[in-house]
């Protein structure tokens, strides 16, 4: 038959597990939750280079174009 001091233990051991197994758990959800914002700014910040890349580019068409209009035609004899 157990005595109660080994009962106590029992109990105390089995709480310890628990509150183990529950850090454990809110450990892996903060990891987690860490992966998914550093997804979320990886994200944004492709969203940003890529409206940025379409800014330039946009600009560098319409220098491109307004400088089609500013040459004069050359013949090819020329």
């Amino acid at each position: 038959m157990k005595t109660l001091l080994q009962e106590e233990r029992e109990r105390e051991g089995e709480k310890r597990e628990r509150e183990k197994g529950r850090e454990e758990e809110r450990e892996r959800e903060g990891e987690k939750r860490e992966r998914e914002i550093e997804d979320m700014r990886e994200v944004t910040s492709s969203r940003e280079r890529s409206k940025r890349l379409k800014c330039v580019l946009s600009q560098l068409f319409q220098a491109y174009s307004s400088s089609l209009g500013e040459i004069p035609y050359r013949s090819a004899a020329e």
